[in-house]
């Protein structure tokens, strides 16, 4: 005679043949491998390319903006449309902080001539600060020689 065997609240987990699995497109290590592709639109032609790392959108240029556009990839200034957008964007968000960051200073001087913690100007002062200027203009140009 077998002994007895505890029982369990647990329903018995069914054979691995019995079990049903979710379908998926790919298995998990290819998904992960080959993630699905999203659309870039070209904004010029209006071309769709397919990358896996940047989401679609359309622009809508004006006939001025498309043939400047279309005259710096002819002349090899950007491979494609997109890397021009790409650029511009760059530069956007490069003056979008020059600008915060100016405000800011802005802000300060007012804060500190509110406060009385003001400079007095002079000719020489003045002077000074135009030499500067030149002797860091020149030396720029003689570093782009």
């Amino acid at each position: 005679m077998l002994p007895q065997m505890a029982r369990s609240s647990t329903p018995p987990v069914p054979a691995r043949s019995a079990m049903t699995w979710p379908a998926r497109s790919q298995p998990a290590c290819d998904r992960y491998r080959n993630p699905p592709k999203m659309s870039c639109a070209n904004g010029v032609a209006g071309d769709i390319i397919e990358r896996p790392w940047r989401m679609a959108m359309q622009i809508t240029l004006g006939p001025e903006e498309v043939r400047y556009l279309q005259q710096q990839i002819d002349a090899g200034r950007f491979a494609s449309a997109d890397a021009a957008i790409s650029a511009a964007v760059r530069l956007l968000k490069g003056h979008d902080e020059q600008m915060r960051s100016i405000r800011a200073a802005v802000a300060e001087s007012r804060r500190q001539a509110q406060a009385g913690d003001l400079l007095e100007f002079s000719e020489v002062t003045v002077e000074s600060i135009r030499a500067g200027s030149e002797r860091r203009r020149s030396n720029d140009n003689k570093s782009h020689a």
